[in-house]
Protein backbone atom coordinates (compact mmCIF):
# COMPACT_ATOMS: atom_id res chain seq x y z
CA UNK A 1 0.00 0.00 0.00
CA UNK A 2 1.38 2.98 -1.03
CA UNK A 3 0.92 6.14 1.93
CA UNK A 4 0.04 9.00 -0.82
CA UNK A 5 -2.95 6.20 -1.72
CA UNK A 6 -3.74 5.90 2.41
CA UNK A 7 -3.65 9.61 3.22
CA UNK A 8 -5.16 10.68 0.49
CA UNK A 9 -8.14 13.98 0.95
CA UNK A 10 -10.93 11.46 0.85
CA UNK A 11 -9.37 9.17 3.38
CA UNK A 12 -8.35 11.77 5.60
CA UNK A 13 -11.05 13.97 5.58
CA UNK A 14 -13.69 11.21 5.86
CA UNK A 15 -12.00 10.38 9.24
CA UNK A 16 -12.51 13.77 10.21
CA UNK A 17 -15.78 14.14 9.36
CA UNK A 18 -16.38 10.61 11.07
CA UNK A 19 -14.84 11.59 14.11
CA UNK A 20 -16.87 15.21 14.53
CA UNK A 21 -20.27 13.87 13.99
CA UNK A 22 -19.38 11.20 15.92
CA UNK A 23 -21.63 10.83 19.03
CA UNK A 24 -20.82 9.27 22.58
CA UNK A 25 -20.94 5.68 23.34
CA UNK A 26 -23.09 4.19 26.17
CA UNK A 27 -20.95 5.51 28.91
CA UNK A 28 -21.01 8.79 27.51
CA UNK A 29 -17.43 8.76 25.71
CA UNK A 30 -16.31 10.15 22.85
CA UNK A 31 -13.30 7.09 21.91
CA UNK A 32 -11.05 8.13 18.68
CA UNK A 33 -8.94 5.77 15.90
CA UNK A 34 -6.96 4.58 19.17
CA UNK A 35 -8.32 3.75 22.35
CA UNK A 36 -7.14 5.40 25.60
CA UNK A 37 -7.55 2.88 27.90
CA UNK A 38 -8.13 3.86 31.73
CA UNK A 39 -5.86 3.03 34.50
CA UNK A 40 -2.87 2.69 32.07
CA UNK A 41 0.66 1.92 33.85
CA UNK A 42 2.94 5.19 33.96
CA UNK A 43 0.17 7.11 32.24
CA UNK A 44 -2.44 9.52 34.34
CA UNK A 45 -5.46 8.91 32.13
CA UNK A 46 -8.68 10.37 32.45
CA UNK A 47 -12.16 11.46 31.16
CA UNK A 48 -12.65 14.91 31.02
CA UNK A 49 -16.52 16.14 30.63
CA UNK A 50 -16.79 17.84 27.88
CA UNK A 51 -19.44 20.51 27.15
CA UNK A 52 -18.31 21.62 23.51
CA UNK A 53 -18.43 18.03 22.81
CA UNK A 54 -21.41 16.50 24.48
CA UNK A 55 -19.40 13.73 26.36
CA UNK A 56 -16.09 12.16 27.71
CA UNK A 57 -12.90 12.95 26.16
CA UNK A 58 -10.29 10.91 26.99
CA UNK A 59 -7.27 11.75 28.14
CA UNK A 60 -3.62 10.34 28.65
CA UNK A 61 -1.67 13.23 30.83
CA UNK A 62 -2.05 16.33 32.75
CA UNK A 63 -0.83 18.17 29.83
CA UNK A 64 -3.69 16.56 27.65
CA UNK A 65 -5.93 18.04 30.61
CA UNK A 66 -4.49 21.19 30.98
CA UNK A 67 -4.88 21.85 26.73
CA UNK A 68 -8.41 20.39 26.86
CA UNK A 69 -9.31 23.28 29.44
CA UNK A 70 -7.89 25.76 27.06
CA UNK A 71 -9.94 24.66 24.25
CA UNK A 72 -13.19 24.47 26.16
CA UNK A 73 -12.17 28.41 27.11
CA UNK A 74 -11.16 29.30 23.84
CA UNK A 75 -14.20 30.82 21.67
CA UNK A 76 -12.82 30.08 18.77
CA UNK A 77 -13.21 26.26 19.13
CA UNK A 78 -16.38 24.67 18.04
CA UNK A 79 -15.50 20.85 18.92
CA UNK A 80 -12.74 19.01 19.41
CA UNK A 81 -11.53 15.20 19.67
CA UNK A 82 -8.38 12.97 20.73
CA UNK A 83 -6.75 10.15 18.96
CA UNK A 84 -9.26 10.96 16.32
CA UNK A 85 -7.07 10.13 13.46
CA UNK A 86 -4.98 7.27 12.34
CA UNK A 87 -2.50 8.69 9.74
CA UNK A 88 0.61 6.70 7.75
CA UNK A 89 3.74 7.86 7.68
CA UNK A 90 5.11 5.22 5.56
CA UNK A 91 4.24 1.34 4.93
CA UNK A 92 4.42 0.49 8.27
CA UNK A 93 4.13 3.08 10.02
CA UNK A 94 1.28 5.27 11.72
CA UNK A 95 0.69 8.26 13.52
CA UNK A 96 -2.49 8.52 15.99
CA UNK A 97 -2.27 12.63 16.71
CA UNK A 98 -3.61 13.77 20.02
CA UNK A 99 -6.32 16.54 18.89
CA UNK A 100 -8.23 17.33 16.08
CA UNK A 101 -9.84 20.73 16.40
CA UNK A 102 -12.53 22.38 14.46
CA UNK A 103 -12.74 26.00 14.70
CA UNK A 104 -15.83 28.22 14.30
CA UNK A 105 -14.65 29.44 10.83
CA UNK A 106 -14.22 25.97 9.87
CA UNK A 107 -10.85 25.65 9.58
CA UNK A 108 -9.27 22.63 10.88
CA UNK A 109 -6.04 22.08 13.28
CA UNK A 110 -4.51 18.82 14.70
CA UNK A 111 -2.20 19.09 17.98
CA UNK A 112 0.32 17.23 20.14
CA UNK A 113 1.05 18.07 23.23
CA UNK A 114 4.44 17.26 24.33
CA UNK A 115 6.70 18.36 27.67
CA UNK A 116 9.12 20.52 25.95
CA UNK A 117 9.22 20.85 22.11
CA UNK A 118 13.11 21.48 22.06
CA UNK A 119 13.29 17.92 24.24
CA UNK A 120 11.12 16.05 21.47
CA UNK A 121 13.51 13.18 20.28
CA UNK A 122 15.30 13.41 16.72
CA UNK A 123 13.00 10.48 15.93
CA UNK A 124 10.13 11.80 17.13
CA UNK A 125 10.31 15.46 15.71
CA UNK A 126 10.94 13.66 11.93
CA UNK A 127 7.65 11.45 12.15
CA UNK A 128 6.20 15.55 12.99
CA UNK A 129 7.63 17.01 10.33
CA UNK A 130 6.22 14.45 7.82
CA UNK A 131 2.95 14.42 10.00
CA UNK A 132 3.11 18.53 9.15
CA UNK A 133 3.72 18.03 5.46
CA UNK A 134 0.70 15.64 5.05
CA UNK A 135 -1.45 17.94 6.63
CA UNK A 136 -0.15 21.16 5.31
CA UNK A 137 -1.34 19.63 1.89
CA UNK A 138 -4.55 19.10 2.99
CA UNK A 139 -4.80 23.14 4.74
CA UNK A 140 -5.02 21.44 8.31
CA UNK A 141 -2.43 23.16 10.64
CA UNK A 142 -0.27 21.55 12.63
CA UNK A 143 1.57 22.45 16.15
CA UNK A 144 2.96 21.15 18.86
CA UNK A 145 1.88 22.05 22.28
CA UNK A 146 4.28 22.14 25.25
CA UNK A 147 4.39 23.86 28.83
CA UNK A 148 5.05 26.87 27.77
CA UNK A 149 2.10 27.12 25.78
CA UNK A 150 -0.12 25.69 28.47
CA UNK A 151 -1.94 26.69 31.92
CA UNK A 152 0.32 25.62 34.77
CA UNK A 153 -0.99 23.09 37.64
CA UNK A 154 -2.48 25.38 39.74
CA UNK A 155 -4.01 27.44 37.40
CA UNK A 156 -5.56 24.16 36.08
CA UNK A 157 -6.73 23.56 39.50
CA UNK A 158 -8.32 26.82 39.84
CA UNK A 159 -10.30 26.74 36.17
CA UNK A 160 -11.40 22.65 36.57
CA UNK A 161 -13.06 24.29 39.76
CA UNK A 162 -14.94 27.06 37.93
CA UNK A 163 -15.42 24.91 35.16
CA UNK A 164 -17.40 21.99 37.12
CA UNK A 165 -19.40 24.25 39.07
CA UNK A 166 -20.10 26.60 35.76
CA UNK A 167 -21.21 23.88 33.82
CA UNK A 168 -23.33 21.58 36.15
CA UNK A 169 -26.23 23.19 34.20
CA UNK A 170 -26.59 24.38 30.54
CA UNK A 171 -27.66 28.70 31.19
CA UNK A 172 -29.86 30.05 28.97
CA UNK A 173 -28.64 33.13 27.19
CA UNK A 174 -31.30 34.93 28.85
CA UNK A 175 -29.67 33.79 32.40
CA UNK A 176 -26.19 34.94 31.26
CA UNK A 177 -27.13 38.01 29.41
CA UNK A 178 -29.06 39.61 32.86
CA UNK A 179 -26.03 38.30 34.84
CA UNK A 180 -23.72 40.40 33.19
CA UNK A 181 -26.35 43.54 33.08
CA UNK A 182 -26.43 42.95 36.25
CA UNK A 183 -22.20 42.90 36.98
CA UNK A 184 -22.07 45.47 34.69
CA UNK A 185 -24.57 47.90 36.24
CA UNK A 186 -23.07 47.25 39.81
CA UNK A 187 -18.90 47.69 39.20
CA UNK A 188 -18.32 49.05 35.88
CA UNK A 189 -17.85 52.83 37.23
CA UNK A 190 -16.35 51.51 40.55
CA UNK A 191 -13.11 50.45 41.34
CA UNK A 192 -13.45 48.90 44.91
CA UNK A 193 -11.64 45.52 45.61
CA UNK A 194 -14.48 42.95 44.02
CA UNK A 195 -14.13 39.62 45.58
CA UNK A 196 -16.27 36.34 45.56
CA UNK A 197 -18.19 37.40 48.46
CA UNK A 198 -19.43 40.88 46.82
CA UNK A 199 -20.58 38.75 43.76
CA UNK A 200 -22.08 36.15 46.31
CA UNK A 201 -23.85 39.11 47.71
CA UNK A 202 -25.47 40.60 44.86
CA UNK A 203 -26.18 37.29 42.91
CA UNK A 204 -28.45 36.40 46.15
CA UNK A 205 -29.82 39.50 45.91
CA UNK A 206 -30.98 38.91 42.64
CA UNK A 207 -31.53 35.23 42.99
CA UNK A 208 -29.58 34.21 40.89
CA UNK A 209 -27.05 31.34 41.26
CA UNK A 210 -23.62 31.82 42.12
CA UNK A 211 -22.21 28.87 39.83
CA UNK A 212 -23.47 30.82 36.86
CA UNK A 213 -20.65 33.93 38.14
CA UNK A 214 -18.23 30.61 37.56
CA UNK A 215 -19.40 30.02 34.05
CA UNK A 216 -19.37 34.35 33.75
CA UNK A 217 -15.57 33.63 34.75
CA UNK A 218 -14.13 30.22 32.68
CA UNK A 219 -14.93 31.67 29.86
CA UNK A 220 -14.11 35.20 30.49
CA UNK A 221 -17.23 36.87 29.07
CA UNK A 222 -16.33 39.91 31.79
CA UNK A 223 -13.23 41.12 33.55
CA UNK A 224 -13.30 43.76 36.72
CA UNK A 225 -9.28 44.85 35.92
CA UNK A 226 -9.87 46.74 33.21
CA UNK A 227 -13.77 47.04 33.21
CA UNK A 228 -14.54 45.11 30.02
CA UNK A 229 -17.57 42.78 29.94
CA UNK A 230 -18.68 40.23 27.45
CA UNK A 231 -20.95 41.45 24.44
CA UNK A 232 -21.15 37.49 23.17
CA UNK A 233 -22.74 34.85 24.47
Amino acid sequence: MRVDSFNSQKSIHQQIEEALIAVPNLASTLHGQRKVHQGSVGKRTALFPSYKNGGMIPLESRLELAHAIALEKDPTVEVYRTQALKIQLSFNEFIYPDFLIKKLDHSLHVHEVKPYQQFVKSKQLDRFKRLERILDNLEIEFKVIDLNNLYSQSEVNNLLYQYQRGHYKKWTAFEINLALSILQDRFQNQHPRIDKESIKKLFNLHNLDLNLYEYIEFHSLISFDNTKFGDDV
